[in-house]
């Protein structure tokens, strides 16, 4: 919610205290970076989303194109 009212400082925050090892949080955490301003941080984030890998999943592999074109 806090990323969709472009809170983004609670956003990270939030994302933050969330399940890393899931590749949507990675891509919602670049992101809030990247609404904040802060591009490097939001670069970082985005090719962790990328280069993710767990079992494949639907979700997975539409997270990994949008992290990918921010790149």
């Amino acid at each position: 919610i806090a990323l969709e009212e472009k809170n983004y400082d609670q956003a990270i925050a939030e994302l933050q205290q969330a399940n890393l090892q899931n590749p949507q949080n990675l891509y919602r955490l670049a992101q809030a970076y990247q609404g904040k301003g802060d591009g490097q941080k939001a670069r970082e984030f985005s090719a962790k989303a990328a280069a993710f890998y767990s079992l494949p999943q639907l979700n997975y592999a539409f997270i990994r194109n949008k992290a990918g074109k921010q790149n």
